[in-house]
C-alpha cells in the first residue's frame, strides 16, 4: 500500500522529468508523521526509497504535532506546480465518500493528481528498463 503509492509517484515523478519542460523541476517527497520519534526512522526509509529507485529527489519529512492533514498539506504545498497525493483503499467509507473528502481537502490548492498503485506492482524492474 503505502511503499507501493510512494513509488508509484516517484516513478510518476521521473517520468515528469524526462520531459524537456519539467527537466529541472525540483521532486520533494513529502511525508506526514505523527511525531519526532516517528520522524527518523521515516526519514531514513524515504531515502532508501529514493536511492533504490535512483530518483534526484529531495526528502522532507513533516512532524503533524496534532495538525489535521489538510492543514498540514495546504501548509506545505500551495507553493508547487504539481502535487502527487496518495490514497489508500479506502476500507470503511465508500470510495465514492473517500474521493469527495480528498476533493474538499485539496479545494484552492495547485494542480493535484490522486495516486492509487495496484499491490505488488515491480517498480525497480520497470525503473531498471528504463536506465
Amino acid at each position: 500500500g503505502m511503499q507501493a503509492n510512494g513509488s508509484l509517484m516517484l516513478l510518476l515523478a521521473y517520468l515528469l522529468q524526462s520531459n524537456m519542460d519539467w527537466h529541472n523541476a525540483e521532486i520533494y517527497v513529502k511525508l506526514v508523521v505523527a511525531d519526532a520519534a516517528a520522524a527518523r526512522s521515516a526519514e531514513t526509509n524515504l531515502r532508501q526509497l529514493i536511492s533504490t529507485l535512483r530518483i534526484r529527489a529531495v526528502p522532507n519529512v513533516i512532524v503533524a504535532a496534532g495538525r489535521a492533514f489538510p492543514d498540514i498539506l495546504h501548509a506545505s504545498s500551495q507553493e508547487t506546480d504539481l502535487i502527487f497525493l496518495g490514497m489508500a483503499e479506502p476500507h470503511d467509507d465508500s470510495f465514492k465518500d473517500y474521493y469527495e473528502k480528498f476533493q474538499a481537502w485539496t479545494v484552492g490548492l495547485p494542480t493535484i493528481l490522486l495516486v492509487l498503485a495496484a499491490p505488488n506492482f515491480p517498480f525497480e524492474e520497470v525503473l531498471n528498463q528504463e536506465s
